[in-house]
């Protein structure tokens, strides 16, 4: 703490002086480090919103606790912080009644069910499930398997994962393919089980979407163990940020969560409104299309997948 000149209290004080003539500004960011959540992301965010915050003279105060917004509505009540930002929304969030019940400079990186008169920004997560079905579809790939996010983020609500979801299976429902999901836990071991899981349940999946980055190697590395070539007999399609995108080879198709978009959408929302009220808006950023992976499957018959250990 001496080392990084933390100082507790002061620095949740608005209106500290900073030098002559200033005043410090501050947002406080909400991004409760819950079971099952990628750090690796929810760090990409706080980076993001942090650089954006800064280059409008922001401030930015972390909290990472999961108190069912105890620490929000203390912060808020108190105003401790010029600005909200909130994040890891679930469908029936309790922080959400909180917000509207103090008004305050706020924007909710999500979508609850109910957002009223709250601002929200996010990426859209449905259309995005929709489009790996689609892509899936337009290559002939009639048996799609699903790996998502960790089963407690599902427990939870939590909206971005949800929307996927059911964005991807209403789209297969469309295109009549049949599809077989399974969560998957961030352990090492987990994402094995859940490709072995689901060639059990699908013999013939010849189409994966992967909805969870950590795992999204093992994933790869599982089918390539059983013989499954990519794209030519599984085509596979990642939902993940974009700068992990970029660490993936051609073979798998990306759809790219734009973070830093979405943060500098969310940073200019609420520091919009420290200047006065505005009209509550919710902003969904769109997935870009699909491009085509370097090898587009053939036709023919795959060879069968064989176990690891074969």
């Amino acid at each position: 703490m001496r080392r990084l000149g933390y100082v507790p209290k002061p620095l949740l004080t608005t209106g500290r002086p900073v030098g002559p003539g200033q005043r410090r500004k501050d947002i406080a960011l909400f991004a409760p480090t819950r079971p099952g959540v990628d750090l690796a992301i929810i760090m990409g965010f706080i980076d993001c919103i942090s650089r954006w915050a800064r280059s409008l003279g922001y401030h930015t105060l972390l909290f990472t606790e999961d108190d069912d917004g105890r620490a929000l509505q203390q912060v808020s009540a108190q105003r401790l912080a010029d600005a909200i930002i909130v994040m890891d929304v679930e469908g029936a969030d309790p922080r959400a009644p909180l917000l509207r019940h103090r008004p305050h400079p706020a924007v909710l990186i999500g979508l609850p069910d109910d957002p009223g008169e709250l601002h929200c920004v996010d990426f859209n997560f449905s259309l995005a499930g929709a489009r790996a079905a689609e892509y899936l579809a337009g290559l002939g790939r009639r048996h799609v398997g699903f790996i998502g996010s960790p089963a407690s983020v599902y427990q939870r609500g939590t909206k971005f994962a949800q929307s996927l979801l059911a964005g991807l299976q209403h789209a297969a429902g469309l295109h009549r393919l049949t599809v077989a999901w399974s969560p998957c836990e961030l352990d090492a071991d987990n994402p094995r089980e859940r490709v072995e899981a689901l060639l059990q349940r699908m013999p013939q999946m010849s189409g994966l979407v992967v909805h969870n980055e950590a795992a999204l190697s093992r994933v790869l590395l599982e089918l390539e163990r059983r013989n499954l070539r990519i794209p030519r007999d599984v085509s596979v399609v990642a939902v993940l940020p974009d700068d992990a995108a970029r660490s993936f080879d051609e073979r798998i198709a990306t759809v790219r969560i734009p973070v830093s978009d979405i943060s500098r959408a969310a940073v200019r929302m609420v520091t919009a409104q420290v200047g006065g009220p505005a009209a509550p808006e919710i902003r969904l950023l769109s997935p870009q299309p699909i491009g085509e992976v370097a090898v587009i499957p053939g036709p023919g018959h795959r060879k069968p997948a064989v176990p690891p250990d074969h």
